[in-house]
């Protein structure tokens, strides 16, 4: 099995490959973590909005009780209900400072994401930038000299006189005896 190899065989290239894997990895565990915390904020606001709808169902039925029969209305069960639903509205406002906190650390990530991308994008392109420029650019300078200077070379070996012990027009093609 090989495994392919990652041009590292310098610092210019090394850091600009650190600021893509560095830009790459917080917008993976970003988005992991704003799914899950939108999937945890969507169950919470599901669940106040229940809890308000029985609250509000819980009153407007105490109130109808009261009001149209007041004989049967019953204060030990009224106690008991009353006391669930003020469980419930304490469980509510909980469920809202947790919503509201995974809103504030949601803000967080975006800004931790932000300095994140930022200081990977100067890092993916000082890296490439100096890596062009100081050792690119060098290279591809002492390529073109080298072809030129084989191309003298050639050059000057095809329009140099031959000697006769050299040629190759004397050379026989066929075996002899």
């Amino acid at each position: 099995m090989d495994i392919p190899h990652i041009p590292t065989d310098n610092l210019y290239k090394f850091i600009s490959l650190s600021g893509v894997a560095i830009f790459l990895l917080f917008i993976v565990f970003s988005s992991q973590k704003l799914i899950e915390l939108s999937t945890k904020s969507f169950e919470i606001s599901k669940s106040i909005a229940v809890a308000k709808v029985d609250c509000e169902e819980f009153k407007q039925e105490s109130s109808r009780e009261l009001y149209f029969e007041p004989s049967k209305f019953n204060y030990e069960n009224l106690t008991k209900q009353n006391y669930n639903q003020q469980r419930k509205l304490a469980e509510i406002a909980i469920d809202n400072e947790q919503l509201r906190s995974i809103f504030h650390f949601q803000a967080l990530i975006f800004i931790v994401l932000a300095i994140c991308a930022i200081i990977s994008s100067f890092m993916i392109k000082y890296g490439f930038s100096l890596w062009y420029y100081q050792v690119q650019l060098p290279q591809d300078d002492l390529l073109q000299k080298q072809i030129i200077l084989i191309e003298k070379q050639i050059s000057s070996f095809n329009s140099e006189p031959t000697s006769k012990d050299h040629s190759i027009s004397e050379i026989p093609l066929s075996p002899q005896s």
